[in-house]
């Protein structure tokens, strides 16, 4: 699985917009529709595929199943059903890139309906592959213009954003605190289609309490239910009504479950949490793509929203480094490694192994890239990323983009 979280959204993104070069073609179209998907294949190859297909269109022996037909789908049943599931957090979003929801995943008999309405990605190893594919580019698979990045915690971007129904911030998150809790978002001055991406964590307890659900809320209208086990990234459209005003929004979290530790754990924590809030990303999905702001370094994402409030953190995303500002760049450095790390105290050393900093794993080092791209005003392409292995990687790489 850690495998395919790097290769799946990779296929997807090919998928997504394939070009001459290009074609898909799913194991199922082979099977249930031979004739058609050689028909295909011959057009892409100009090659003559369709020689004995109407007679010969499917084998009549598989090598692994009674038949070729029952070989699809069978995952579902030969894996365990922690196994499946842990399958289906992980890739739902790129199975219903590919079509195969509808049909192909029927729900076990007696089974709860699972609301999941907004759930984009569940579980660490999907929201890291979640993360790399949609919020790294957005769904023209151009770089995404994320006009708004706040993360929460102690002395962080969102700190002040946070008002009624909070905790008080812990070192990279917030607990909600009570039934409902709301943040202040900027106003959006400019219309367009823009989606929130909310990255949090349930409070759960075993059996007594598996989930979470939560009901989302932007400027009083429900935009979504979810009902989540593990940390999760919720996708959220913003309704249109919410573009191109003058007053901040307001984004609301209503938590039905919401339980108290000493309740659960015994102890005496007695705050009513439902959610751990980690960070908060808002994105324009539909980008004019001759924007100024895309092909004019001097022009920045702020202008786009409403600065109060929120300025510090909207422009730590738009402004550059010039490459020759030796003292800039790892003064910048320090703060995406900070931030990815979620350690205040780390600085930039270029001896240091990536995987010898404590805490990385592959999300630390997704939040890596993202935020170094982002300080940088700069794009890394897969083989650049993976041919990372200790900090002064990273120097080298903005030193030649961004000079």
């Amino acid at each position: 699985m850690t495998m395919l979280t790097t290769t799946i959204p990779r296929l997807a993104r090919i998928a997504r917009h394939p070009d001459p070069d290009s074609i898909v073609i799913r194991y199922e179209d082979l099977v249930r529709d031979p004739v058609k998907t050689r028909l295909a294949l011959s057009d892409f190859l100009d090659l003559d595929l369709l020689t004995r297909a109407e007679a010969d269109a499917i084998p009549d022996s598989h090598r692994t199943s009674s038949d070729p037909a029952a070989s699809i789908g069978r995952w579902r049943n030969d894996l365990a059903p922690e196994q499946v599931e842990a399958c289906e957090a992980a890739f739902g979003f790129f199975m219903r890139e590919f079509d195969y929801e509808a049909g192909d995943r029927p729900a076990p008999s007696g089974s709860p309906r699972r609301v999941n309405q907004i759930v984009a990605a569940e579980g660490a190893l999907a929201v890291a592959a979640f993360v790399a594919n949609t919020v790294a580019e957005d769904e023209d698979g151009i770089p995404s213009q994320v006009v708004l990045e706040l993360n929460f915690g102690r002395q962080s971007s969102g700190e002040s954003c946070t008002l009624d129904g909070w905790s008080n911030p812990e070192r990279g998150f917030v607990w909600s605190s009570a039934p409902e809790s709301t943040v202040r978002l900027p106003a959006l001055r400019q219309s367009g289609d823009y989606r929130l991406y909310i990255t949090a964590a349930p409070f759960t307890h075993g059996d007594v309490l598996p989930a979470q659900r939560i009901t989302v809320l932007l400027d009083g209208r429900k935009v979504g239910t979810a009902r989540v086990r593990e940390i999760c990234v919720l996708s959220i459209p913003v309704p249109t009504a919410s573009t191109g005003q003058r007053q901040a929004a307001t984004l609301t979290l209503r938590f039905p479950d919401a339980a108290r530790p000493a309740a659960l754990l015994g102890g005496n924590d007695d705050r009513l949490l439902g959610f751990s809030l980690h960070r908060i990303a808002l994105s324009r999905i539909d980008p004019a793509r001759t924007d100024p702001a895309r092909t004019d370094p001097a022009r920045t994402e702020p202008a786009r929203i409403d600065p109060d409030h929120l300025v510090a953190a909207v422009n730590r995303h738009s402004q550059t480094v010039p490459a020759s500002n030796e003292a800039s760049i790892t003064t910048r450095l320090d703060q995406c490694i900070q931030e990815a790390f979620r350690q205040p105290d780390i600085q930039y050393r270029a001896q240091t192994r990536m995987h010898g900093i404590p805490g990385f794993d592959a999300a630390s080092f997704v939040r890596l890239i993202l935020a170094v791209e982002a300080a940088f005003d700069i794009s890394l392409r897969e083989d650049e990323v993976d041919a990372i292995r200790t900090m002064g990687d990273i120097l080298a790489l903005v030193r030649a983009k961004a000079g």
